[in-house]
């Protein structure tokens, strides 16, 4: 398993997304709303099911998917880490440990069965590890 010390940052909201995506220099922030666009598009999702979080210290974001019910509770969560070409993914089961962790193109870590590794779990997150490219 590759590190996981992005878990002890402290993260704050963005409150207003669009406004982000505008107004930040920083140069990942078109494949962030890549990420976040191929998220919604993988799990059916409206954008209002999508909370989308920035470390205080680092270039580190984390995006949580929110059941688009009114109760918007969190199922699962993934973390993006542009100067790395790193993303972590977890489910709510178990949210210390990533399901899958993705370095480049190449998946590092396989934190689920044998019957979904089998299955091709992680043919399913393919198109979306190719946007951090």
């Amino acid at each position: 398993m590759l590190p996981i010390q992005y878990q002890q940052l402290a993260f704050s909201v963005v409150q207003d997304l669009s406004n982000f995506y505008k107004s930040s220099n920083l140069p990942e922030v078109l494949k962030l709303k890549s990420v976040s666009d191929g998220i919604k598009l993988l799990f059916g999702l409206p954008q209002s099911s999508l909370l989308t979080e920035v470390a205080e210290e680092a270039r580190v974001y984390k995006i949580t998917l929110l059941t688009p019910d009114v109760h918007k509770n969190p199922f699962g969560y993934f973390v993006y880490m542009p100067e790395q070409k790193r993303i972590d993914i977890y489910q709510m089961e178990t949210p210390y440990i990533p399901l899958m962790q993705w370095k480049g193109k190449k998946l590092l870590f396989k934190g689920y069965s044998m019957f979904l590794d089998k299955a091709g779990i992680d043919k399913l997150f393919e198109k979306l590890i190719n946007v951090i490219q």
